[in-house]
């Protein structure tokens, strides 16, 4: 499932970034033979304010994660796999991908990897429209 979320901003920008990331292979991220059993679910989450991107994916069964990958991407190609979450995740339940430790992780992550994309707090708004975005996956 793609989510595309796009804050208020030029059309022209929003058109230019979904045809840009449309380049990106999910196939990557995407195992069809581990969804069979389990719930899977792949999402896009674009946000203007700084202009990252995040694809999450995750499979999980019941309540379980079993598999569950996190990247960002910046509007230049800049990517950033965020693999301290990925692995932290693994097993436990999905309600553990909102703790503050993960947030935190991906804050930091996020000021590491892309420090001269983002411009004073956007970073909450980033962590914002991602806890969204798993909010709408976790629904299905």
């Amino acid at each position: 499932m793609d989510l595309k979320v796009f804050t208020e901003g030029n059309e022209d920008i929003n058109r230019e970034l979904t045809n840009g990331y449309k380049e990106v292979e999910l196939s990557s991220l995407t195992e069809k033979k581990q969804c069979e059993a389990a719930t899977c679910n792949t999402s896009i989450n674009e946000s203007m304010a700084p202009r990252i991107k995040s694809v999450v994916h995750l499979v999980k069964e019941e309540n379980k994660i079993m598999e569950y990958k996190l990247n960002l991407k910046d509007s230049n190609g800049k990517e950033s796999r965020v693999y301290e979450v990925e692995n932290l995740v693994i097993g436990k339940p999905t309600e553990y991908l909102f703790k503050n430790t993960i947030l935190n992780i991906i804050r930091y992550k996020l000021k590491e990897a892309f420090t001269n994309e983002i411009i004073f707090d956007s970073e909450e708004k980033i962590l914002e429209n991602y806890k969204n975005q798993l909010k709408e996956i976790l629904k299905q």
